[in-house]
This record gives structure tokens, C-alpha cells and sequence, in this order.
């Protein structure tokens, strides 16, 4: 069955010859365009409720039982009404939606034709230590960013317990190596004392640099003409005071853009001196900053004062749109051409696109289903990946918003994704340590099963 693209409400309700009151249930499967009912009486509600909350907590109430049997057409229909409020209520809940409880009580397997699916192949597994929550691809390498839970470099059997947390790991980047196909070795780490929170590689100019929660940032030089086997310290940069949002570097003209929760945006040029600094203040809590240096522009996401975009045409940063989502941002990215979307706290997909004056409007907005925690653009197959804090991955085709797959792909939230354009492989990291390797089908779906030409499912909003 294909997840989270079907719909239900109480449609009507009728009285039986044996005077039974019974509740209609419309449901309706977006792609394949069926459609059916399904009758239920109030006590079904209540047990299918009370099996809900043993797996579920939290779920919306049903009406009140009453002691009486015969009803008016008020109490009816407001019972109705109460009854389709827990309907979707539950169903905009994406593990309650995809439970085997949703399944037959909807009688979904019953109704819903069986597609087949070209499903993602795992082609490779590395277990990790601690949280890896950057994930870079570099030809055959892989670096890896992870938060560690401060392991302890003991120094020495004499050392104390407080010299021990003063050299306490929280942080390391990790580079792998893929020698045979997708399998990853490890070639060297970096350890940090301080938490890490962000990472950014540019291949031009062999620059590593990896952001803290204090406000440091540290970069290194991995030179690719030797494969990055070994790398040096090149610079320590100490301008915020806050935890880094996102680093992006520009190579063109070795300028290094950090953002962090300090509300600055600081530009930095990397020559030898290291001595040019500029900054640009903004309101909102950060959380996520990218760059589309075609056009000068640097894109922050906040929380709750909507998307801010700066020209960096020159060294100092310059404020020129606030874009208001009037919604809690969650995530951000941005695709080749310059447009970009926002996962949003309300489970959606919000897709914005260039407009006169290079402004940026809405264009589209998918609902999501289900709250989402990463996710990134695949140029080459005009697709949105998303991962979920239970561990399931989402495609969504970009051009139409239909919702192409589903699957359980890690136990543990998902933290990262990162795509290899024209080789169709997807990796993805979770919280427990797991990095997976994904072979993506050229098509995930038999295009004879879906007329995916003629319709679009899931969009909720589109100029």
C-alpha cells in the first residue's frame, strides 16, 4: 500500500432497519483515484479508540458515551461532527496513519490495488560512534560530523575525574574513504572538546571548517591532490560567542559566511592575514543558513521571523528581503536553479520561487504528513527527500508534489541526508550511529501502475 496518500471523513450517518445507528466513512486513495465507504456503528469507534491509546498516547478524544438510545437529529449530528474530528485528528498523525490498526479499520488493504514498487536497495551500513549529524561527499570520500557524549581521554591512571572531563571528547569529524563500491574505511579524525554543530567542505580551495556551540569555528586544509589523506590547521576564527547555525564558503572569492544563534552573520576573508571581517545583524533564532552564490545571495532560515536573505556581492553582507512565513520553520534548502523550500512545524512543504526582481514567492505547498527533521534536493531526478524523527524516508517529486515512496530506512530519528547527483545513491545518518547507503531505482514506481501525468496528490496550495 502506498503510505500517507489517502483520506477519510465521516460522510453521513443512517438508521438501520433494527434501528442501529451507523456512521459513514468516505475514504479515498489520492494516486490510484478509488474511492469507497466503509459503515460503522459509535461502539466500533470506541473500541478501535481504546486500541489506539494502548499504542498510542496522546490521540484526540471521541463524543461521550450516553445512556440513552434514542438520539435526535441534533445529537446526531454533533455526534457526527465529534466523530470526524477524531478521524482527523488521528490521521494527521503519520505513525497512526501508517499503523496496522488505521489499515483495517479503513479496510485499506482490501481496497487499495498493490503497485509495484522499484523500492530503494541498502547497499551498504557503517555503525558510528555517537551522532553524526553533517554528512559531506567528496568523489570516493566521506566526511563525517558527529556529536559525541563526552568521552573521556583519560591520560593517565593518576589523572582526577576533573582533568579527565577537561579532556573530554564531545565532538569529531571523521574522514572515510570508499575504495571498493560504497564501502567506507576510516582514514582519520579530527577530536573536539567542544560539542560540534555544523560542517562545511569547499573542494576549491581544500577548506574544512567546522562549527561549535561555543562560537568557534575551526578550519583545516585537506589537500585533494593527495586524496586528503592528511590534513593541517589553518585557522581558528573566534568572532561569535554563540552556537553556529551553518557555514558556507565561497571560493571565488575566499570568503568564509558563518551564521549562529548571536543574530550575526560574519564574513570573513581567507587570506593570510585573515584580517578582513565584516558582519550583518538579524532578528530570530537560527536554523538553517544556504547560499546561492550564482546569484550573491545568502539565505537564513528562522524559527519564527521567516526567511532572511542578505546580498554578499560584496564583503559586507547586506539585508535586502524578509520573506514572512507567519509559520515555525523547521529546516531549509535550495536547489541548483535558486528557488528553495522550507519544512515547516506544521508538516508541510513550502516550495518558493524567484519572482520579478528576484523577490521569492510561494509557489507550492505540499502537505508533508508528517513533521519533518531533514531534507534535501535531488537535481538530477527533480526529487525531495525528507526524514522524520521515527526514522522513515519520504521522495516527493519537486515539479509535481506526489509523494513517490515511503520506507522505514533507520530505529532512530533521521539527523542527515546527503545525495550523489547522477549516480542515484542517497545516503542517510540517524540518531543511534547509523549511516545507510541507498541504491534509488531510476523510477520507484511502474509507470504503467499511475497515470502521474494527469494529477497531483498531497498539494495543498500551487500558483
Amino acid at each position: 500500500m502506498e503510505l500517507g496518500v489517502f483520506g477519510a471523513t465521516i460522510d453521513r450517518h443512517y438508521e438501520s432497519p433494527d434501528h442501529v445507528i451507523f456512521y459513514v466513512i468516505k475514504v479515498w486513495h489520492t494516486l490510484s483515484k478509488i474511492s469507497w465507504t466503509v459503515d460503522k456503528r459509535y461502539s466500533q469507534f470506541d473500541a478501535f479508540h481504546k486500541d489506539l491509546l494502548k499504542k498510542f498516547p496522546g490521540i484526540p478524544q471521541l463524543p461521550k458515551k450516553t445512556l440513552w438510545k434514542k438520539y435526535s437529529n441534533s445529537f446526531l449530528n454533533n455526534r457526527q461532527q465529534g466523530i470526524n474530528e477524531f478521524l482527523q485528528g488521528i490521521l494527521s498523525r503519520q505513525d497512526i496513519a501508517e499503523s496496522e490498526e488505521i489499515k483495517k479499520f479503513l479496510q485499506l488493504d482490501q481496497f487499495i490495488p498493490k503497485p509495484r514498487f522499484n523500492a530503494p536497495e541498502l547497499i551498504s551500513k557503517l555503525d558510528t560512534e555517537g551522532k553524526p549529524i553533517s554528512l559531506t561527499i567528496f568523489k570516493s570520500l566521506l566526511f563525517v560530523c558527529s556529536k559525541l557524549k563526552g568521552n573521556f581521554q583519560q591520560k593517565s591512571e593518576e589523572s582526577s575525574l576533573e582533568e579527565d572531563e577537561k579532556n573530554a571528547i564531545n565532538g569529531a569529524v571523521t574522514l572515510m574513504n570508499s575504495r571498493q563500491g560504497y564501502i567506507y574505511n576510516e582514514s582519520w579524525k579530527i577530536p573536539f572538546a567542544t560539542e560540534v554543530t555544523c560542517m562545511s567542505w569547499n573542494e576549491h580551495l581544500d577548506i574544512l571548517s567546522i562549527g561549535t556551540e561555543e562560537g568557534i569555528i575551526f578550519c583545516y586544509r585537506a589537500r585533494t591532490d593527495i586524496g586528503c589523506t592528511q590534513y593541517d590547521d589553518y585557522c581558528t576564527l573566534t568572532n561569535h560567542n554563540k552556537n553556529i547555525i551553518g557555514i558556507v564558503v565561497n571560493h571565488t572569492n575566499s570568503t568564509l559566511y558563518s551564521c549562529s544563534e548571536d543574530n550575526k552573520l560574519i564574513s570573513v576573508l581567507l587570506n593570510e592575514e585573515i584580517n578582513e571581517i565584516a558582519e550583518a545583524e538579524f532578528p530570530g533564532i537560527p536554523v538553517s543558513a544556504v547560499s546561492d552564490f550564482s546569484a550573491s545571495k545568502i539565505l537564513i532560515a528562522t524559527k519564527s521571523n521567516g526567511i532572511l536573505i542578505f546580498d554578499v556581492a560584496s564583503l559586507t553582507p547586506i539585508f535586502i528581503q524578509n520573506i514572512n512565513t507567519n509559520i515555525e520553520i523547521i529546516s531549509m534548502n535550495i536547489c541548483l536553479n535558486g528557488n528553495f523550500f522550507i519544512g515547516t512545524g506544521n508538516s508541510e512543504l513550502n516550495i518558493y520561487q524567484k519572482a520579478e526582481g528576484n523577490n521569492f514567492e510561494l509557489q507550492q505547498s505540499i502537505k508533508a504528513r508528517t513533521l519533518l527533521s531533514v531534507m534535501i534536493y535531488a537535481n538530477s531526478r527533480d526529487e525531495i527527500f525528507g526524514g522524520n524523527s521515527e526514522g522513515v524516508l519520504h521522495i516527493w517529486n519537486f515539479t509535481t508534489g506526489v509523494l513517490s515512496f515511503t520506507w522505514k530506512a533507520h530505529e532512530s530519528a533521521i539527523l542527515c541526508l546527503n545525495y550523489i547527483e547522477n549516480e542515484d545513491v542517497l545516503l542517510s545518518s540517524a540518531e543511534n550511529g547509523e549511516i545507510k547507503v541507498w541504491r534509488l531505482p531510476k523510477l520507484t514506481k511502474d509507470p504503467s501502475f499511475y497515470d502521474r501525468g494527469k494529477f497531483k496528490a498531497e498539494v495543498i496550495f500551487q500558483t
